[in-house]
């Protein structure tokens, strides 16, 4: 049964209050009927709803807050709800909108345009980190040059203290400044927001998707069979594979008969090397090292593919003043 309620108040503004199964609705159209799925609907062409308006010292002593009430912080020009004891800002004038973004396609970080592959359920980067200002890996008298850890001035080594290598195979980071001085698991550090440094955990992920046996996985030194060819670059100095594959330009991997990259997923692990804590710069071109956001007791969990290998190393007992690549990972 439907009754419709007209007071005095109402009929001035034109506007109706109709009950249908314990269903309100109110309108300035004649004839409203409510929504099946909704217990009030306000109903309008030309006219908004109105949140209460009020100042933070109004809100902050509304008696027993329920959960998810809502309402507009005029202070502050903000919707804010009352969420699990606390008032959370929903959103606030001057909010730019988050661009939309889906794997696979690239990601602008600092002026570039990473590319992007969604492998499984994780998201990462298919390029090594580049950001930074290079800095030599050692100073005048020989000595090793200790990078910061702060990420307002984040500082990476290049090959041969070239930028141009950095362009081809991303920087070189010390673990404190990958990890911009935190030491949390999973920690954004250098990565964008909403990106993160990959855990031991993360990596093992990619490499049991990738055919790893899970018991292996959880191993230290050289696990798995052909993942790592998986995983790198076709990229390769007199690839098996010819076509494009095969390249003396870099980027690219140096020459190997037998551990050749296969590239299946499109993660494209290219070979950076790595910097050596006495600020050697080394192995360009033959292996790729790669930091996790993992601690191991003084050190930390990292990965390693080797152009003469076709599987992946994992070990604990790094130096964390090694320079190592960096790939990011999105967050869930």
């Amino acid at each position: 049964m439907q009754a419709k309620i007209s007071l005095t108040c109402i009929c001035l503004l034109f506007a109706y209050i109709s009950i249908s199964q314990n269903r309100v609705v109110i309108s300035d159209e004649n004839e409203s009927t409510p929504h099946p799925s909704s217990v009030l609907e306000l109903i309008s062409g030309d006219k908004g709803f109105l949140l209460p308006r009020m100042e933070t010292e109004q809100r902050s002593s509304i008696n027993d807050p329920a959960e998810a009430l809502l309402i507009f912080n005029k202070e502050i020009n903000c919707f804010e709800i009352y969420v699990e004891s606390e008032w959370h800002e929903v959103w606030c004038h001057g909010d730019e909108p988050e661009e939309s973004f889906e794997c696979g396609e690239d990601y602008n970080y600092d002026g570039y345009d990473y590319a992007t592959v969604k492998i499984g359920d994780q998201c990462w980067f298919a390029e090594n980190l580049n950001v930074g200002t290079r800095i030599d890996s050692r100073d005048a008298s020989n000595n090793p040059v200790h990078q910061g850890t702060s990420c307002e001035d984040i500082e990476k080594y290049c090959q041969d203290e070239d930028e141009t290598n950095c362009d081809f195979y991303g920087g070189l980071y010390q673990w404190n400044q990958a990890m911009c001085g935190e030491t949390t698991e999973g920690a954004q550090g250098i990565c964008p927001d909403g990106w993160r440094i990959p855990s031991d955990d993360d990596w093992k992920v990619l490499e049991i998707y990738a055919g790893m046996d899970p018991d292996e996985a959880d191993e230290e030194d050289w696990r798995g069979t052909d993942e790592g060819a998986k995983l790198k670059s076709c990229l390769q100095v007199n690839s098996p594979l010819g076509g494009e594959c095969a390249t003396d330009d870099h980027p690219r991997w140096n020459s190997s008969g037998s551990h050749w990259g296969l590239d299946e997923f499109g993660f494209a692990v290219l070979p950076g090397g790595m910097r050596h804590s006495n600020g050697a710069l080394i192995t360009l071109g033959g292996s790729a090292d790669f930091w996790t956001s993992t601690e191991s007791g003084n050190t930390t969990y990292d990965r390693t593919f080797f152009n003469i290998n076709s599987d992946i190393n994992r070990k604990s007992n790094n130096n964390k003043s090694f320079g190592y690549s960096v790939r990011c990972l999105k967050n869930n």
